[in-house]
């Protein structure tokens, strides 16, 4: 993420996905915090649609 319109539209796109409850992103950090219904979706495909926008995303443990 480079800019706060990323940020934005990373926070969007996740609130639209299926299965996810909630998504903060932070810029600052670089780094985004989502809640989400495991039945519904898994980390990976958060990851894949984060990726597919063209940025690079993987699971924070």
């Amino acid at each position: 993420m480079q800019c706060s319109s990323c940020a934005v539209g990373i926070k969007a796109m996740l609130k639209r996905t299926p299965g996810v409850v909630s998504a903060e992103v932070s810029l600052e950090k670089k780094e985004a915090m989502v809640e989400f219904n495991p039945s519904e979706t898994s980390r990976e495909k958060i990851v894949e649609a984060i990726n597919n926008l063209g940025y690079r995303a993987s699971v924070k443990e």
